[in-house]
């Protein structure tokens, strides 16, 4: 099954959500609801600032999880696959999420990512073709993508067998990403909310997270190797052929 939910918003793919102090009225907002995303549309400004306070409660960084009734965080969690098995029970639904961003807050000055339209198709087949649902969001804001997270994921009532997150956007160093609007980081807003105390319904389960972004301006200038032959002794006399490979090929 494969869901497609679009977070574009407005000030040209930008998104601008305050309160004002001054006498002008807040500008309205409408949403629209989806399955699984939802729709903000916000009426362009001539003179927003980049960071105000919002009441919007999806603005907010720390969201509290909704415990089931009779349970609570220092209660054991139920999971599939016992401590000394060798593979993953996968009871449940195999889930990908894709956020696509392609376009940006014309204030970021970013290029739009032409082509990742392929790059979503190839991950689409792959996962369709191995039983897996799909949902694909694409531009999506900041705040809503950890609305995703929060609802489509962490408060989900779906029995999830295993999870798979591609995140395909522009990047900088130290893991921070692009959404429409604003960069977030791979480690706060993803990973950690994944973990077994945020998403317990997830404990036990394999999570993979893929990012396709570049990480700021500089290289990796590798490291060169030369293949090991097991077969013989090595000597200072043999040729053997040497390369180079990116120092973080194997993560």
């Amino acid at each position: 099954m494969e869901t497609n939910e679009t977070c574009d918003t407005s000030e040209s793919k930008g998104i601008n959500e305050f309160n004002s102090d001054e006498s002008t009225p807040t500008p309205p907002k409408s949403r629209t609801s989806h399955d699984n995303a939802t729709k903000v549309q916000i009426p362009p400004t001539s003179d927003t600032p980049d960071a105000r306070p919002s009441a919007d409660p999806s603005e907010v960084d720390a969201k509290p999880i909704v415990w089931p009734s009779g349970s609570s965080p220092s209660d054991p969690i139920s999971v599939p696959t016992g401590k000394d098995n060798k593979c993953y029970a996968l009871e449940g639904t195999k889930k990908v999420v894709i956020f696509n961003q392609k376009v940006f807050a014309p204030r970021l000055k970013l290029n739009p990512r032409k082509g990742t339209e392929i790059d979503v198709k190839s991950i689409q087949n792959t996962f369709k073709s191995l039983d897996w649902d799909i949902d694909l969001y694409n531009d999506c804001t900041v705040a809503q993508i950890r609305e995703v997270i929060l609802k489509q994921i962490q408060l989900s009532e779906e029995n999830f067998a295993a999870l798979a997150i591609f995140i395909l956007s522009h990047g900088e160093d130290n893991g921070t990403i692009f959404a429409s609007d604003y960069p977030f980081r791979v480690d706060h807003d993803i990973l950690f909310q994944l973990a077994a105390d945020k998403s317990p319904n997830l404990a036990g389960k394999p999570k993979l997270v893929f990012v396709q972004a570049c990480q700021g301006q500089e290289t990796d200038a590798g490291s060169n190797v030369t293949e090991r032959d097991r077969r013989r002794r090595h000597t200072s006399q043999d040729s053997t052929s040497t390369y180079k490979i990116p120092n973080y090929a194997d993560f």
